[in-house]
C-alpha cells in the first residue's frame, strides 16, 4: 500500500528536473503578479485571476497526470501549449512587453525538456501562432506607425530566437540519439554475453565429453573467443593454410543438432581449396554467419547455399521473408532481428575478426536473399 502511494505521489528521476523548472515557473509567475498589479497598476478582475491560477497549476498537475514515460512527451507539449497561452494572454491583454516571454519559453523549453520531433514542431508550431495573434492583437489596439516600430521591435527579437531554438532543438536531438546508441550498445553488450557463453559452452560441452588427447583444438577455441573478447594484449595474428570446404562441412555437422529439427535446406559448393587465414578465427566467423542464416532461413522453411567466386571469396547467400537495410548491420548494437537475445554483436565481431586475419566481410540484400561475402587475404606463407 504505501508502496503505491508513493509510485502515484512521487515522479521518476527523469521528471524531477523538469518539474522543478515548472515550480520556478510558477514563481516566477507570482512575481510577475506582483509587478503587474503593483507596478503596471492592473486591474485583478476575476479573468485575470482565473488565467493565472490556471497559469500557476496546470503544468505542475500535468506532471501527475502524464507520469508513464511513454506520455513524457505528450505532457511536455501540453505543458509547452500552456505556457505559449501564458505568453498571448499577457502580450495580448496584459502588457505588450510581455512578448519577451515567447523569446523565454522558446529557448527554455528546448534546453528543459525534451520532445519527439513530431511533439517538438507541434508545440513550436502553436507557439509560433500564438505569437502571431499576440501581434493581430496588438494590431487592434495601437496606432499604425506606433505597431510598424513595435513589430520591427518584436520581431527582430523574437524570430531569431525561434529560429536559434529549433537549431538547438535537433542540436539536443542528435546528441541524444549518439548518447542513446551507446547505451544500446552496452545494454546490448550486456545482453550479448549469452553469445560469448555460447561460444565457450560448446568447446567445453565437448571437451567434457572427449578423450584426453581430443581436447586441445576446443580448449584453443575456447581460449581464443576468450582473448577476443577480453584482449590481455596486443599480439600479431599468424596466418596458415586453411581447407576451406573441411572447415565448412565440420561447422555445418556441428550445427545438425539445430537443422535436423528445421524445415530448411542448406547447399555447401565449397571446392576442396585453401585459404589462407586464421583456422580458429576463420571458425567463429563461420559459425555466426552461419548460425544467422540458419536463424533467419527457419521462419519460412528457406534455402542455404555456400559457394566461393574466384580466388578469394566464399559466398553464404540465404533466402529472406523481406528485405534488409544492410547499411549499418556490420557495426556494434545493429540488428534488424526482433526478439532475439543476442542481438547486434555477432557481425560486428565477424568484422572484426576478419580485420584482424587481414580479410574483408561485407554484406548486401535483396528482396529474397541476404548475401555475406568473405573476401580472404591473398599473402602467402
Amino acid at each position: 500500500m504505501n508502496s503505491a502511494f508513493f509510485n502515484t505521489v512521487y515522479l521518476s528521476q527523469e521528471s524531477r528536473k523538469p518539474f522543478k523548472v515548472t515550480l520556478f515557473v510558477a514563481l516566477s509567475n507570482i512575481l510577475a503578479m506582483s509587478w503587474d498589479l503593483l507596478g503596471l497598476k492592473i486591474e485583478p478582475s476575476l479573468s485575470y485571476l482565473s488565467f493565472k491560477v490556471f497559469f500557476l497549476l496546470t503544468p505542475s498537475l500535468l506532471f501527475f497526470i502524464f507520469k508513464e514515460q511513454s506520455a513524457h512527451s505528450k505532457r511536455n507539449t501540453l505543458i509547452a501549449i500552456t505556457y505559449y497561452a501564458y505568453c498571448l494572454y499577457n502580450t495580448a491583454f496584459v502588457d505588450q512587453s510581455y512578448y519577451t516571454s515567447f523569446m523565454q519559453f522558446f529557448f527554455g523549453l528546448v534546453y528543459f525538456f525534451r520532445f519527439s520531433t513530431k511533439d517538438f514542431f507541434i508545440a513550436h508550431g502553436v507557439g509560433l501562432s500564438f505569437y502571431t495573434l499576440a501581434l493581430l492583437k496588438l494590431k487592434s489596439t495601437i496606432p499604425a506607425e506606433d505597431y510598424a516600430f513595435q513589430l520591427q521591435l518584436m520581431n527582430g527579437a523574437t524570430l531569431p530566437i525561434f529560429g536559434i531554438s529549433v537549431l538547438i532543438f535537433f542540436y539536443i536531438k542528435r546528441q541524444e540519439v549518439a548518447e542513446r546508441a551507446k547505451s544500446v550498445f552496452f545494454e546490448t553488450i550486456g545482453r550479448d554475453v549469452g553469445f560469448i557463453l555460447h561460444e565457450i559452452k560448446q568447446p567445453l560441452l565437448k571437451i567434457s565429453s572427449q578423450k584426453e588427447d581430443q581436447n586441445i583444438e576446443d580448449l584453443n577455441e575456447l581460449l581464443e573467443t576468450a582473448n577476443i573478447m577480453w584482449p590481455s594484449q596486443t599480439s600479431e595474428v599468424h596466418l596458415e593454410s586453411v581447407p576451406l570446404k573441411e572447415l565448412c562441412d565440420d561447422i555445418l555437422n556441428d550445427l545438425k543438432r539445430y537443422t535436423d529439427y528445421l524445415e530448411l535446406s542448406i547447399e555447401n559448393l565449397v571446392p576442396p581449396i585453401t585459404v589462407m587465414a586464421k583456422r580458429s578465427f576463420l571458425k567463429i566467423i563461420l559459425k555466426n554467419l552461419l548460425k544467422n542464416a540458419i536463424e533467419e532461413v527457419a521462419k519460412h522453411q528457406g534455402h542455404i547455399k555456400l559457394s566461393f567466386e574466384g580466388p578469394l571469396k566464399l559466398i553464404i547467400t540465404n533466402t529472406i521473408e523481406s528485405q534488409v537495410n544492410t547499411r549499418h548491420i556490420l557495426e556494434a548494437g545493429v540488428s534488424h532481428k526482433s526478439g532475439a537475445m543476442n542481438r547486434g554483436l555477432g557481425l560486428y565481431i565477424s568484422k572484426q575478426l576478419c580485420e584482424k586475419m587481414q580479410a574483408k566481410l561485407s554484406v548486401s540484400a535483396t528482396k529474397e536473399h541476404f548475401k555475406a561475402t568473405l573476401t580472404f587475404s591473398d599473402i602467402e606463407v
